[in-house]
């Protein structure tokens, strides 16, 4: 099932396997445990020590967890656009390492106007929850002078990418190439 990489992340072990995304290779974390939190607020509480900055592999950029997208990653409607509120809350918890390995698969411009970002990105990475890989989706704020901020992360229903009622749709090549690489 690919080649399995174990790495000390901020000093936690996570477990990484290597694959293929769009002829893009990738490390994605893997086999999230479900989360420990009674509710959201405790989520909240836990997550203050996640607010930092990522370098993301893929492209190099630098990303701002900050408190504020703390708040944005918990809203009731950030919640609700994942496939469960247990899988979002377990994807918290492996936001960091997500964003250090999440591909870049989308650009466009903010379609709310501020002259102050550059672009809005959408990058993808998975992680492994109740033995099926749910795609994540990160939007980042990649802005002109500010460092780039994380704005939210959805967790995708991989079986309905383009599921109204998350209000996304997610490529299917993407979906489709998510099987494991073999050893290389």
């Amino acid at each position: 099932m690919g080649t399995i990489f174990l790495i000390s992340f901020r000093k936690k072990l996570v477990i990484l396997r290597k694959f293929r995304v769009s002829n893009i290779k990738i490390n994605m974390a893997v086999e999230t445990p479900k989360h420990d939190f009674k509710n959201i607020k405790e989520a909240r509480e836990w997550a203050k020590n996640i607010v930092g900055t990522y370098t993301n592999t893929d492209t190099g950029e630098i990303f701002r967890i900050s408190n504020l997208s703390i708040g944005k990653f918990l809203s009731k409607k950030a919640v609700e656009k994942s496939v469960t509120i247990d899988a979002h809350l377990s994807a918290l918890k492996q936001i960091p390492s997500l964003i250090e390995t999440a591909v870049l698969k989308e650009r466009f411009d903010d379609k709310e106007k501020n002259i102050d970002i550059r672009e809005i990105w959408r990058l993808y990475g998975a992680i492994l929850y109740e033995n099926q890989i749910l795609p994540i989706k990160i939007t980042a704020k990649i802005y002109k002078i500010e460092m780039s901020k994380v704005y939210s992360f959805e967790v995708v229903d991989a079986k309905n990418p383009a599921d109204e009622r998350q209000g996304l749709s997610l490529p299917l090549s993407y979906i489709e190439s998510l099987t494991p690489q073999t050893d290389d």
